[in-house]
């Protein structure tokens, strides 16, 4: 959840502890300025060094609902990522599914 008047991301740079996440966007992205999904295109522990030594020079993307309903499904856990800020009064309403795999802890033969 962002903070009205913040003026940083809506979250910070991470990666999420379920393996599998949907994002659904509810709401009009023709209307949202910023509160875009970016993700990192390194691997995890890479961009986190790079992050942590305050590097400008990692490469990333936003990637685009397009509109309404449409669901974003990653694999959240190996993928660095964060949510720009919202730059104008439109509200960012979301629908995050989780998922992981049927065996979480695998069997030890």
């Amino acid at each position: 959840m962002s903070i009205d008047g913040a003026k940083g991301p809506v979250d910070v740079w991470h990666y999420d502890s379920i393996a599998y996440t949907g994002v659904v966007l509810l709401n009009d992205v023709e209307v949202m300025e910023g509160g875009e999904l970016e993700i990192m295109n390194h691997d995890k522990h890479q961009a986190l060094k790079l992050l942590s030594q305050g590097s400008q020079t990692y490469k990333s993307e936003v990637i685009s609902y397009e509109k309404p309903g449409k669901m974003i499904l990653a694999q959240g856990s190996e993928i660095l990522h964060h949510v720009t800020p919202g730059t104008n009064d439109v509200k960012r309403i979301t629908r995050i599914y989780g998922n992981r795999p049927a065996h979480a802890i695998p069997p030890t033969n």
